[in-house]
């Protein structure tokens, strides 16, 4: 039997197979925390759920992208301070316009929470240090980081190969907002998506947009722990 090469079957394909470990992943999560109800919201915990499906997600990415293309992915690893400053600066002002576009599109949807609550009850039960440095590290490196290697460092990038910048937008987008389903958030995710796909596009550097993503992420924490 060969190998399929068609980009679009694949990326859809890995996409659903992310999404059911994901799923399996919370079955786990339910059946731990039926047994061990004092786990439940303890940062600790889902730091340690963050990194199985960190591991998961880096693992299928490198494995899909030897198998499609032969392309090593930690080829498009390459530390630039600058870059990275622009990627900080960029994400500062993605994130602005994001709370922008998802406060409107909120009035729009019935005043519809703007936060995830599961993501909101995450923060506020971080009570010590470690607590804040596990959920940084969570929120703001492991997440940006698995999220961009799939995303851009494999999907966008057979995808832009076969089918140009605009199917590949529309493809990513639609597994974005899949990744987080909150309808309130489509547009702002539409949005963060167009920025992250062309920052990965102008240099060909993942380490841009696993900044940008992880500037958004780490001032949406910082919002609400504000809030707590």
């Amino acid at each position: 039997m060969g190998k399929i090469r068609n980009p679009l079957i694949f990326v859809l394909t890995f996409s659903a197979a992310l999404l059911v470990i994901s799923f399996l992943i919370g079955i786990a999560e339910g059946f731990f925390l039926t047994g061990n109800p004092n786990l439940e919201g303890k940062t600790i915990w889902n730091f340690v759920m963050s990194m199985i499906d960190f591991a998961l997600t880096v693992t299928l990415a490198i494995s899909a992208s030897h198998y499609f293309d032969k392309q090593n992915i930690f080829q498009l690893f390459k530390v630039d301070l600058l870059q990275m400053s622009l990627g900080v600066l960029i994400g500062i002002v993605t994130f602005i316009l994001s709370e922008i576009i998802l406060r409107t599109a909120s009035n729009f949807l019935c005043d519809l929470p703007l936060i995830n609550e599961a993501f909101a009850e995450i923060v506020a039960n971080t009570k010590s240090t470690a607590d804040y440095v596990l959920l940084l590290i969570t929120i703001g490196i492991l997440v940006p980081f698995s999220e961009e290697v799939f995303l851009r460092g494999f999907c966008y990038r057979v995808l832009r190969q076969r089918y140009g910048r605009v199917v590949s937008l529309l493809v990513i987008s639609f597994v974005f907002v899949l990744f987080h389903p909150v309808p309130q958030w489509i547009p702002h995710l539409m949005m963060v998506t167009i920025v992250l796909c062309f920052s990965f596009e102008y240099k060909k550097n993942l380490m841009l947009p696993i900044t940008i993503h992880s500037t958004i992420n780490v001032l949406a924490i910082l919002k609400l722990l504000a809030l707590k």
